[in-house]
């Protein structure tokens, strides 16, 4: 039989090892907070970076339309080294309007930096010359993407030298893939992916699908227009349509017309969405022409993007023609853009537009050129008449054009 004594004891020590336990028990209890706080510290830490990355990236779409200047606006995008873009990426889906579905899936691919190669869409209904243009590197134009022309896309740096690029020794984006990793790879690793596309000449039925991907891209968008006269006229040039052939004129001034009703539809669309209004820059060629370096400026501003230490070397030397060779490649970014903007309206220029097609535009572009501040001349005195100042400044157009 236990003494008193011994008694105690035992139960002082069941008592101290109760205690030993609840304590230690405590004490792993804390043990397990502090780590699940860290765990959850280092979540949301790296949720924090990730959101905060993702805030930084954003995807830009260029809404224009042919023969609108756009070639040289895109580029100042494709300049910048923190700029990933693509030149016309939705050709794939065909040269006609229309194709939404398959337009959209194009942009999701592009959203996702899962690059759409030739082969996978060259049963599309595609003219031959696309086909001939895109089937060239498997990857529709390639050359218009500043690290798709050299190394190790190209042998050398083809960067300052599209047409080698465009023809020279470089590589086909093959079936093996490895070209089209790197791309991908080079395009997530970009702060800003750009697209410029004429293939969207609607914007209202892409806007709730934008809408969808925001959270995703932080999107903006620019809405690139032109003078319709000076569109018209450059279509006229590259059509090669002569003053006396007035029926293929008025064909062409109809579907200029067209993209006039487009521009008013694209714009009441912009500024009735919240999402879109807050989201979109509208730009006017010929602003852009006239002042190339201080819209540049403000673009890359916008766009919080930092402004390039060669993009003003870069912007005198595709903006002036080359005096040099005397020539004027109409598909070039090398020409004196304030001149070519206007010149359309220069009694002077082997360029200038014939008159007979000036007011069947003005009547059918009204409502646009109002809206857009583009002035309308009543004569063909008006129209050469260098007192004139075409681009006509007021408070709407202002408020619309802000950057």
């Amino acid at each position: 039989m236990l003494s008193k004594r011994k008694l105690k004891t035992i139960i002082f020590l069941l008592g101290s090892w109760a205690f030993f336990n609840l304590l230690q028990d405590e004490i792993l209890d804390i043990l397990r907070e502090r780590k699940l706080k860290k765990e959850e510290e280092e979540i949301y830490s790296k949720e924090s970076e990730t959101e905060e990355n993702r805030l930084s990236k954003s995807t830009v779409v260029l809404f224009t339309y042919y023969r609108s200047g756009s070639t040289f606006t895109g580029e100042l995008f494709n300049q910048h080294k923190d700029v990933f873009y693509l030149f016309e990426p939705l050709i794939l889906a065909g040269v006609e309007t229309g194709a939404e579905n398959m337009k959209k899936e194009l942009l999701e691919r592009i959203f996702d930096c899962d690059l759409p190669r030739f082969s996978e869409y060259s049963s599309s209904k595609l003219p031959s010359y696309v086909k001939d243009s895109c089937g060239r590197k498997n990857f529709c134009f390639a050359h218009a993407t500043k690290e798709f022309c050299s190394p190790p896309f190209c042998g050398e740096d083809f960067t300052n030298d599209r047409k080698m690029c465009s023809r020279g020794p470089c590589k086909v984006f093959g079936k093996n893939g490895d070209l089209i990793h790197e791309a991908n790879r080079i395009c997530n690793s970009k702060h800003v992916k750009a697209i410029k596309t004429i293939r969207i000449t609607s914007i209202s039925p892409f806007v709730e699908f934008f809408n969808e991907f925001d959270s995703s891209q932080n999107f903006k968008f620019v809405l690139l227009i032109r003078d319709p006269r000076g569109m018209l006229n450059s279509r006229l040039r590259i059509s090669r349509i002569q003053k006396h052939e007035t029926d293929k004129g008025a064909e062409i001034t109809k579907k200029v017309i067209g993209i006039c009703k487009k521009i008013v539809e694209n714009i009441k669309t912009i500024t009735s969405s919240h999402f879109m209004h807050s989201r979109t820059i509208i730009l006017r060629y010929e602003d852009v022409a006239l002042d190339p370096k201080s819209y540049a400026k403000k673009i890359y501003e916008k766009f919080n993007l930092d402004y390039p230490e060669n993009i003003d070397s870069w912007i005198n030397q595709n903006t002036h023609n080359d005096q040099k060779s005397g020539k004027m490649n109409i598909y070039d970014t090398h020409r004196e853009s304030a001149k070519i903007a206007f010149d359309w309206r220069n009694s002077r220029s082997n360029r200038k537009m014939p008159y007979q097609f000036l007011q069947p535009l003005q009547k059918g572009c009204a409502e646009m050129l109002n809206l857009t501040g583009y002035r309308t001349f009543a004569s063909e005195a008006e129209m050469f008449s260098e007192n004139l100042q075409t681009l006509v400044p007021n408070e709407e157009v202002d408020f619309l054009l802000h950057l």
